[in-house]
């Protein structure tokens, strides 16, 4: 702990010394100016007045950055976190894990301090400090939350282990307005449940800032601090907050985490809390945030979802030998969750398996191991039924990151074999499971976009590699690009057939239903509805906490409610969730890429003076005509374009080489899904 020591009053002296040489220096300038002047100039001196003018600032500039260091630390005085001795030197504590090393960071140290000091005061008496109410000082907060060394001298004067606490204390503190006390010194904000919703999200962010700025050493005893603050009877709601302060962080809506934390802190705090033994049937006897998983493990393994780094250092940890343990990978996927956990599971899982692009070799095989592992235990070890929107886009993640394997997949392969690198295959998950996957996200129009754009990805990357590999005539080249382009349409075939499906299947069910409900309609009477609403069988484990703690008294009114009336006016179509565009843009980019190969003909791009009628088509210094689809005007529509394009060519030209056999290929992916999602247990539930 480093002790800072000023005297404001010897400071202020020292500051008005410096403004006074810098006003003396100005006076002089000016002097000089005018003798120089009255002499009609006899030496000349331009390099003067500018050479001054920067001596005179750097002085005026040098009071001021020690004017903003001195009322930082009056402020700290003022706030009640310094101390003032007798002779009036005040003194301040400065933890040794915050690092100063100019005047904005100790601005920054300042205002983290006092806003801690503040909230805290606030929380507990329910007034005003230091003039600030609640609002006052979370607005300040907002404000400074990617500021890592507020953030530091914040999580430092609060104490990592009361993170978990304080929005807890908030939501119990009410302020309210009293009789007989002036309202100018009381806290008139209505603490409640989003407040402290709102304290837990930003203290999330703040943890994140700081840690960036934290030493191993510091990840780990942050982590075990706060670990240790959820590892008790009443830490079931402390787990809430700290799942709230982690989880829920998506701004964009893309279903990862913006938080960027330290990946030594979140590999450190994720291997203490995955040590809490809890138990479902016991739930949080005091105060906890309503809709947050008690579930320790939810909230930093959402956050691993921004993290690939750490959600590889913990799924799937480096052993000794260079091999590697996918032991917890396994023991998670049998894990007991509720849907914000194993949300947080596949985040993590997903983001671990995109290190699969790795330049070192280590981490690629880790990453590898672990998708290969992920999606044969996701497949065999969970059910459709915990799975959320969040979920199904990380598991559409954690396939997109298989382009290879799938697209060989939905081409009557074999095996989960990545064909661009012959030495690659999956040896744990097979066909079966990616396929059992798939048709589980297939009413996820997020995820499955993902999935098509990879393959999309795919089939340019491995198209131009190998045409440029093959180095033969302009057909052979052809013949080259068109493979792996004709067999992702067969892949987006297969994901749009599976998507599809599942819809048909769904409207299907609910036809069935809807019918089903409408014979048993006027059967039902209310010795009926009395007997259901009384019969209260097993529940799954809750999910996430509500207010109604009467669980059964709200799960019986909602199946009375649901069958007193005729179903078909609650259900309605189900549409696919198939992705649009796709083909257009495979069909799109396989041309593009045979353009910017210099394998179509000069004369296709002249043909009727074409060249001149598109942006897309654009021309090198030397002339030379090539396909460049983002020249496209944006209030123009350039695939259609490239249609119309086409379309006009004469016959037998190249580009029909290019995109040969692609619709016959989607059509057998599409009718090959149909017969597969047939045969899946899943479909048959």
């Amino acid at each position: 702990m480093a002790v800072l020591h000023m005297d404001p009053s010897k400071l202020e002296s020292v500051i008005q010394n410096i403004r006074n040489l810098a006003d003396e220096c100005d006076a002089a300038k000016s002097r000089i100016d005018s003798e120089f002047e009255a002499e009609n100039d006899p030496e000349p001196i331009d390099y003067f007045p500018p050479a001054a003018d920067k001596a005179i600032g750097n002085l005026n500039g040098r009071a001021e950055t020690l004017e903003e260091a001195k009322n930082a630390i009056v402020a700290v005085n003022e706030s009640g976190v310094g101390s003032m001795n007798a002779e009036g030197v005040i003194s301040c504590d400065i933890p040794d894990s915050v690092s100063i090393n100019n005047v904005e960071q100790l601005v920054s140290w300042s205002d983290g301090t006092i806003d801690a000091h503040d909230l805290q005061n606030i929380v507990e008496t329910g007034r005003k400090s230091n003039g600030r109410d609640y609002d006052q000082v979370i607005a300040s907060m907002r404000e400074h939350a990617d500021d890592s060394v507020y953030a530091q001298a914040y999580i430092e004067c609060v104490g990592p282990e009361n993170l978990t606490q304080l929005p807890l204390n908030v939501e119990e503190r009410v302020c309210t307005h009293f009789d007989g006390i002036d309202s100018g010194d009381v806290c008139t904000t209505l603490l409640d449940q989003d407040a402290a919703g709102e304290l837990s999200e930003l203290q999330g962010t703040l943890l994140a800032s700081a840690s960036k700025r934290w030493d191993d050493d510091k990840c780990r005893s942050v982590a075990e601090a706060i670990s240790e603050s959820v590892d008790d009877e009443a830490g079931r709601g402390r787990a809430t907050v700290l799942n709230a302060m982690l989880d829920g962080h998506d701004e964009n809506g893309d279903h990862v985490n913006d938080l960027e934390f330290n990946d030594a802190f979140l590999t450190s705090l994720a291997e203490r809390l995955d040590d809490i033994n809890w138990d479902w049937d016991v739930l949080p006897g005091d105060r906890f945030l309503v809709g947050q998983s008690i579930d320790p493990m939810a909230g930093v393994l959402d956050a691993m979802g921004n993290n690939p780094e750490a959600a590889l250092d913990y799924l799937a940890p480096a052993s000794t030998g260079g091999d590697f343990d996918t032991t917890r990978l396994e023991e998670l996927s049998k894990r007991e969750w509720d849907e914000q956990g194993f949300a947080g599971f596949t985040a993590a899982a997903a983001a671990a398996s995109s290190l699969r692009s790795s330049n070192a070799p280590d981490v690629r095989d880790r990453a590898n191991a672990l998708t290969d592992n992920s999606i044969h235990l996701l497949a065999v070890n969970t059910d459709e039924s915990m799975y959320d929107d969040d979920a199904k886009a990380r598991i559409g993640l954690l396939l997109a990151n298989c382009p290879g394997e799938l697209t060989n997949a939905w081409n009557d392969g074999i095996s989960l074999r990545d064909n661009m690198y012959s030495n690659a295959k999956f040896s744990v998950a097979t066909v079966e499971d990616a396929n059992t996957l798939v048709y589980r996200i297939a009413d996820s129009t997020d995820a499955l976009s993902t999935i098509a754009s990879q393959i999309t990805s795919y089939a340019h990357d491995r198209g131009t590699f190998e045409a440029m590999e093959n180095g033969g005539d302009r057909e052979s080249q052809i013949e080259v690009l068109n493979k792996p382009y004709r067999q992702s349409y067969g892949a987006i075939g297969f994901l749009v057939g599976v998507a599809d499906s599942k819809a048909g299947i769904a409207n299907a069910n609910a036809a069935e239903r809807i019918e089903r409900g409408n014979r048993n309609f006027e059967a039902v009477n209310l010795g009926v509805v009395a007997a259901i609403t009384a019969v209260s069988g097993p529940f799954a484990p809750v999910t996430l906490l509500t207010e109604a703690q009467g669980l059964l008294i709200s799960t019986g009114y909602s199946v009375v409610t649901t069958l007193s009336k005729p179903l078909s006016a609650d259900i309605e179509s189900v549409d696919s969730a198939a992705p649009q565009g796709v083909r257009e843009a495979l069909w799109a980019g396989s041309i593009q890429d045979a353009s910017e190969l210099g394998l179509i003909d000069q004369s296709t791009y002249t043909y009727n003076n074409k060249d001149e009628a598109y942006t897309w088509i654009v021309h090198d210094p030397d002339g030379n005509c090539s396909i460049m689809l983002s020249n496209t005007n944006s209030d123009e529509d350039g695939i259609g374009q490239l249609k119309e394009w086409y379309n006009g060519l004469p016959g037998d030209s190249e580009v029909d080489d290019v995109v040969e056999d692609f619709e016959d290929n989607y059509d057998d992916g599409y009718n090959s899904a149909l017969e597969t999602v047939a045969e899946l247990p899943e479909a048959k539930k």
